[in-house]
C-alpha cells in the first residue's frame, strides 16, 4: 500500500477486505505466519528508601537503611485479526509486491488503483429484476418493444440462475477494471451501500487487487466441436457478454478498497 504508513496517525476506512486470501499472502512472506492474538504485559515499580539509625549509649552506634518496595503488573491481549489489512498490505509493500497501475502489467501483478468504484449487488438485481424490466419494456419505442422484450427474457433467466455475487467495477484515469467481491467479508455490505449510494459509491478510493484477466480486442470466436458440453461454451461466453466483465477491461480479483478517512 503506497501510503498506509506515511503518517503514524493515519487512519484508512476499508469498504471491502479479502481477509483469506491477504492471511494465506502473509503465511508466505513472514516467517511468523498470521498472528491471530498478540499480548502486551505491563508492569511498574515502587521503592522507598529511609535511613536508619539507633545506638546503645557509651557503648556502639549503628546505622542502615530500610526499604519498602512494590510491584504492579497487568496483562493485556489483543485481537490481532483488526490489524491484518494493514499488516498484509505493509508486508506486500515492503517486499515489492504491489505495483502502480501501468502498461507493462501482466498478470499475477498485485496492482494498487485509485478511482471511482462501482458496485454492482446481482441478487439485489434479481429481486428486482421484473419490476425494473417491465417498465423498461413499456417505455421502448413500438418498434423495438420485441427486441427489448426477447433481450431482457434471455438476460432475466441467466440473471435467475446465478448465485447472489457483487460485481466491482474500478474507473481509473487510464481504464477499467472488473471483479467480483467475497460476500463473506463482515465488514462489506451490498444492500446498504446500494441504498446509500446506488451503484456509483462517492469520492475517490484506493484499490488493492489481483490482476488476472487483460482485455480482449474482440470476443472469443467459437468453434463447433460436436460435443454438447464444448458447444456450451457459446453460452457461458454470451453469460459473460450480458452479465460479466466486459471486453475492453481488466479483470481484477479484489483484496482491499479503502481510502484516508478522519484526517486532522
Amino acid at each position: 500500500m503506497a501510503h498506509a504508513k506515511e503518517q503514524d496517525d493515519s487512519i484508512f476506512d476499508f469498504l471491502y477486505v479479502d481477509r483469506q486470501r491477504l492471511a494465506l499472502f502473509v503465511a508466505q512472506l513472514d516467517d511468523d505466519g498470521v498472528i491471530v492474538q498478540s499480548k502486551r504485559i505491563v508492569g511498574s515499580s515502587m521503592s522507598n528508601q529511609g535511613e536508619l539509625k539507633g545506638g546503645i549509649p557509651s557503648v556502639a552506634t549503628v546505622g542502615g537503611t530500610i526499604s519498602d518496595a512494590a510491584t504492579e503488573s497487568a496483562e493485556r491481549q489483543f485481537d490481532a485479526s483488526y490489524s491484518l489489512p494493514l499488516n498484509a498490505l505493509s508486508i506486500l509493500q515492503s517486499a515489492g509486491r504491489i505495483k502502480k497501475e501501468a502498461a507493462d502489467l501482466t498478470l499475477g501483478h498485485i496492482v494498487q488503483l485509485e478511482g471511482i468504484v462501482e458496485i454492482r449487488d446481482i441478487d439485489l438485481i434479481k429481486r428486482l429484476w421484473d419490476t425494473f424490466t417491465k417498465n423498461l419494456v413499456d417505455k421502448a419505442p413500438s418498434h423495438k418493444k420485441g427486441t427489448v422484450k426477447h433481450e431482457v427474457s434471455v438476460a432475466g433467466n441467466v440473471l435467475k440462475e446465478l448465485p447472489p455475487t457483487t460485481q466491482i467495477f474500478v474507473r481509473t484515469a487510464d481504464a477499467g477494471y472488473w471483479g467480483m467481491l467475497n460476500g463473506a467479508d463482515p465488514t462489506f455490505n451490498s444492500h446498504f451501500i446500494g441504498l446509500k449510494h446506488g451503484t456509483r459509491i462517492q469520492g475517490t478510493w484506493q484499490v488493492i487487487g489481483i490482476l488476472d484477466a487483460l482485455p480482449d480486442s474482440e470476443p472469443a470466436s467459437e468453434e463447433t466441436t460436436g460435443n454438447l458440453l464444448s458447444d456450451m461454451s457459446s453460452v457461458i461466453n454470451g453469460m459473460r457478454t450480458l452479465l460479466g466483465r466486459p471486453f475492453d477491461s481488466y479483470g481484477i480479483t479484489p483484496l482491499a478498497i479503502f481510502r484516508p478517512c478522519g484526517q486532522p
